[in-house]
């Protein structure tokens, strides 16, 4: 909503407020500071920083900072880092990088889901349906319950694409 201001993250929590000042999530300095405060804070712990960095990178894309998000993922090296740069690309309109890299990914492993359901995506941004339903089928073959690949049914069933 826009009533509501960022008024703080560290990449674990998230804190709104309507009044006062608010953070630039599109400004590089904010988020290095952010960043390197989750490297103080979780450095001695790999595994909660890595999780606080990609929580960080998948608020950014949701708030349309993709390029920021791309920044705070090079810093990892991991699966879902690179599942979540692939979600990047496509959400900043690059359907190509998108889809490179979910390909490699789905190279490495033919069931990844996350990637799966994001050429279903690709295909559908693509007006190419029956490509997207074929992605979509692959995907809710190998997880029927996987959120993703769920709401790219419904949307399908609703008549949204």
């Amino acid at each position: 909503s826009p009533g509501w201001r960022l008024a703080y993250t560290d990449g674990s929590e998230i804190l709104f407020a309507r009044e006062g000042p608010a953070i630039s999530l599109g400004d590089r300095v904010t988020i290095d500071a952010v960043t390197a405060e989750l490297g103080v804070r979780y450095g001695a712990r790999p595994p909660l920083y890595a999780a606080a960095c990609l929580n960080l990178a998948r608020t950014l894309i949701v708030v349309g900072e993709p390029g920021q998000a791309d920044r705070v993922l090079s810093r990892l090296d991991s699966r879902p880092a690179s599942q979540l740069r692939a979600r990047g690309h496509f959400a900043a309109g690059d359907r190509n990088a998108a889809e490179s890299l979910a390909r490699i990914l789905l190279y490495q492993n033919p069931n990844d889901v996350r990637s799966l359901a994001l050429m279903s995506e690709i295909a559908f941004d693509r007006g190419l349906a029956a490509e997207g339903r074929r992605w979509l089928g692959r995907a809710l073959a190998t997880d029927p319950f996987d959120g993703e690949a769920r709401s790219i049914l419904a949307r399908i069933e609703g008549g949204g694409r």
